[in-house]
C-alpha cells in the first residue's frame, strides 16, 4: 500500500486538550499512521487551555465551504 494523506478530526487530542478517553486515541492514532510513513494532519479546536507556544501549532483558517468525499 502506498502513502496515504490522512486528515484526522477530533474534538480533543492529547497532549493538547483532554477531558476523556477520546483524547488519548485522537493523540496516539495519528502518530501511529505517521510512523507508517503516511502524511497526517490533526484538526482539533483551539481551546483556551492549549499552550500554542509549547507545540508546533498553526491556524489553518475558517472552513466556510468545505466538501468532504466519503
Amino acid at each position: 500500500m502506498g502513502k496515504l494523506n490522512i486528515a484526522y478530526v477530533a474534538s480533543e487530542a492529547m497532549p493538547y486538550s483532554k477531558t476523556g478517553g477520546l483524547a488519548d486515541v485522537a493523540g496516539a492514532l495519528p502518530q501511529q499512521y505517521a510512523e507508517l510513513k503516511h502524511r497526517v494532519a490533526l484538526f482539533t479546536p483551539l481551546h483556551r487551555s492549549v499552550n500554542v507556544d509549547r507545540y508546533d501549532i498553526f491556524r489553518v483558517g475558517r472552513f466556510s465551504d468545505l466538501s468532504v468525499w466519503i
